[in-house]
């Protein structure tokens, strides 16, 4: 009698639609009770990290521009000036003044403390609703930097040879810049490189330089000088059509045709406004058999050990044909940026790639299966018979891939699918009996 165990990863794209009716409309999201549905670790780590955590979520609100008061941003601005100008005096004469002003800032806390008649804390203890801010708050920092994550995919997807005449254009313009990069160090100090550099990045989403962005992108002249000295220096097409001559009036008459384009295209990016953002999930399944005399390879399982399909940790789970992804899910948070508005988040999952597939990595014969023992341990890729003619102690389980991957619909806070598997490596057995098993696992984008 032996045991074979079967591994086959599958992707399938199920579209559905964020308006389905199969969605399950849920209104403003309650806390979650830590206490009673959290594991302890996790607990602990957010209790400890909480601080952290306010406090890079109010560093993006800062640098987002998304506080109560403006005046924050413009100080995280002037904080930043002070840092580039003078870096040597704030390293020399500020850390001990930090470090002092920090525990005399301890002492007084302490003395309050005791004129109010409370206990000095042993260790920082925190309640329920402060587990709840701080989960509250990773879901901000999540949705800020997904933003972030965008910028950087769309840089790599230019540096990475995808397209390859999009990274020799890149090529070109450091080679092009870099003569300029080099000249401007010389004529101007590097920590004024990076002031000027980094109060871009800190004023870029403040709410005056948003109508300095929009008063100059509705320019027709400034788009069309930056069109041309982009299309000069990568070699663009103003650079190809300048041997026919070059005159202010085609210039602008070429921006304004650009700027219809542009704002036709904003036009119908804004009837969607929807964002996504790619994370990835895996299922695995195993396909479970055992050898009889006489019925060959069958399902038919002893009733103590796996099921005929499992999971990564031997659950029951339903075969590769009837596994099923969640439904998808709608919700209602408020808008941070306007009260009286609310955010509609629908999830939904989808599967990247059209089948299952096998891992066939690790050691697994040629049709992805694994054997083992009569006990599911001691696999290996080899089964095969003694001398005298009983079937070896060994025996193996194998997995297969076949990865197919595919993009949601566009749709706000989608979930997407990818699969993927990972092969199975079973050691040799030490009993007659030979198992065989394939995993099938699942990776999914999580569009949110």
């Amino acid at each position: 009698m032996s045991i074979v165990n079967k591994n086959l990863p599958r992707s399938a794209s199920t579209p559905s639609p964020s308006g389905s009716n199969s969605a399950a409309h849920t209104p403003l999201a309650s806390p979650v009770d830590f206490i009673s549905n959290t594991p302890t670790s996790l607990t602990r780590v957010l209790t400890y990290t909480s601080p952290f955590v306010h406090s890079f979520s109010h560093f993006l609100s800062l640098v987002t521009w998304q506080t109560n008061n403006p005046a924050e941003s413009c100080l995280l601005v002037a904080a930043w000036w002070t840092l580039c100008l003078f870096p040597r005096e704030l390293l020399v004469y500020g850390t001990h003044i930090i470090l002092i002003g920090w525990i005399a800032w301890r002492w007084i806390e302490k003395g309050k403390r005791e004129r109010l008649g409370k206990p000095n804390p042993i260790a920082r203890s925190v309640s329920q609703l402060d587990l709840n801010q701080t989960v509250e708050e990773i879901h901000k920092i999540s949705e800020k930097l997904s933003n972030f994550h965008g910028i950087v995919k769309d840089l790599d997807s230019h540096i990475n040879w995808s397209n390859p005449s999009q990274t020799q254009i890149v090529i070109l313009g450091l080679l092009y810049s870099y003569p300029v990069w080099i000249v401007l160090n010389f004529l101007i100090s590097l920590k004024w490189i990076f002031l000027v550099t980094g109060t871009v990045v800190l004023v870029w989403n403040g709410p005056w330089f948003r109508v300095i962005r929009y008063s100059l992108m509705q320019s027709p002249l400034f788009r069309g000088t930056v069109s041309f000295l982009i299309g000069f220096i990568w070699g663009g097409r103003l650079k190809q059509e300048g041997v026919r001559g070059f005159s202010v009036a085609s210039l602008i008459r070429k921006a304004k045709e650009q700027q219809k384009k542009l704002i036709a295209r904003k036009a119908s990016k804004d009837d969607s406004k929807t964002s996504t953002t790619d994370l990835i999930f895996r299922f695995v399944l195993y396909e479970n058999q055992r050898w009889w005399l006489g019925l060959d390879w069958t399902t038919n399982l002893f009733p103590n050990e796996r099921a005929p399909w499992s999971d990564e940790y031997n659950e029951p789970t339903n075969n590769k044909n009837s596994f099923q992804l969640p439904p998808p899910t709608t919700s209602l948070t408020a808008s941070p940026n306007e009260p009286n508005m609310l955010i509609r988040k629908t999830e939904e999952w989808r599967w990247a790639d059209s089948d299952w597939w096998l891992d066939l990595e690790g050691d697994v014969d040629k049709d992805g299966w694994e054997y083992a023992d009569n006990r599911w341990k001691s696999f290996t890729s080899k089964g095969g018979f003694h001398q005298n003619g009983r079937l070896s102690q060994d025996g193996y389980s194998v997995s297969k891939q076949l990865p197919r991957i595919s993009r949601g619909p566009d749709g706000k806070f989608e979930l997407n699918g990818i699969q993927n598997l990972n092969p199975v490596v079973t050691p040799k057995s030490d009993l007659n009996e030979r198992n065989t098993s394939i995993v099938y696992e699942k990776e999914l984008h999580n569009l949110f």
